[in-house]
C-alpha cells in the first residue's frame, strides 16, 4: 500500500517537472507548418513557424521578421 503512494507521489512529481519544463521552452519541438506573411500589397513580411510539443503536445508559434517594414 506504502509503494502504491510513493508511486503516485513521484509520478505526480515528475509530471509537475515535466511540465515546468515544458512552460519555461526546454522540450524539443518538431515543426508543423512554416509559411510566409505577406501584407495587403503582397510584399513579404516575414516567416511564421507553428511548431508542437513531443511531450506534451503544446502548439506555439513563432513569427521572424525579414523584412524592416512596419
Amino acid at each position: 500500500m506504502e509503494s502504491e503512494i510513493k508511486r503516485g507521489v513521484v509520478s505526480t512529481t515528475v509530471d509537475k517537472f515535466q511540465w515546468c519544463r515544458c512552460a519555461i521552452g526546454l522540450h524539443k519541438r518538431t515543426i508543423i507548418d512554416r509559411f510566409e506573411v505577406v501584407n495587403s500589397h503582397d510584399s513579404v513580411l516575414g516567416v511564421n513557424i507553428v511548431s508542437q510539443c513531443i511531450n506534451c503536445g503544446k502548439i506555439k508559434t513563432n513569427f521572424i521578421s525579414t523584412s524592416s517594414e512596419r
